[in-house]
């Protein structure tokens, strides 16, 4: 319960803060291709590298793969027939799968399993969409509901619990434990 918690109150602490809603976007967008594809897929080593090298908000980013994770575990069967007809049913791709399992390094991208290849393949089609809604979200999100939700009777009434202050204690432990090291 307290990890679901500390999610919330960090995915909160994210939207209400000064990053760039870009940032929190591209956190999104690449967190959504790591989580629907299987983790161990070579491609997620590019991703993350991309995530390392570009300005994207890791905590976004790696809150976004858990999320999209469990969906894609849902969505795998999606992917299998999407891969499938990519791989087999799509005539005019053939030479462009043969260039890349007869390339040097592309076979070890697993680019020949249908759950990869169809994962990718949506993931990167949804890239930019999911990219730019995610921009309008947060706008939308920091001009309309930011002051609503902050001011809230739920909002009150949750800080008042016992949970909640559990919680503050957690963190001010936490943070006099790093203030230590």
């Amino acid at each position: 319960m307290l990890i679901i918690l500390k999610t919330l109150h960090k995915l909160l602490n994210l939207l209400n803060s000064e990053t760039a809603p870009s940032q929190l976007s591209a956190g999104i967008a690449f967190g959504m291709i790591v989580g629907l594809s299987p983790f161990f897929a070579w491609h997620n080593l590019v991703i993350f590298l991309l995530v390392f090298l570009l300005r994207v908000n890791l905590s976004m980013f790696f809150m976004a793969t858990a999320f999209f994770a469990i969906i894609g575990f849902f969505l795998d069967p999606l992917f299998d027939r999407l891969g499938y007809f990519l791989l087999v049913d799509f005539e005019v791709a053939r030479g462009v799968w043969i260039w890349i399992a007869s390339a040097p390094i592309l076979p070890f991208f697993k680019l020949n399993n249908t759950v990869v290849m169809g994962s990718l393949a949506l993931s990167l089609i949804l890239y930019l969409p999911v990219f730019v809604a995610a921009i309008w979200a947060i706008g939308q999100y920091r001009k309309r509901w930011k002051e609503r939700i902050k001011d809230s009777k739920f909002m009150k009434w949750f800080k008042a619990t016992k949970l909640y202050g559990l919680y503050e204690k957690y963190q001010s432990f936490q943070e006099k434990w790093e203030n230590l090291l």
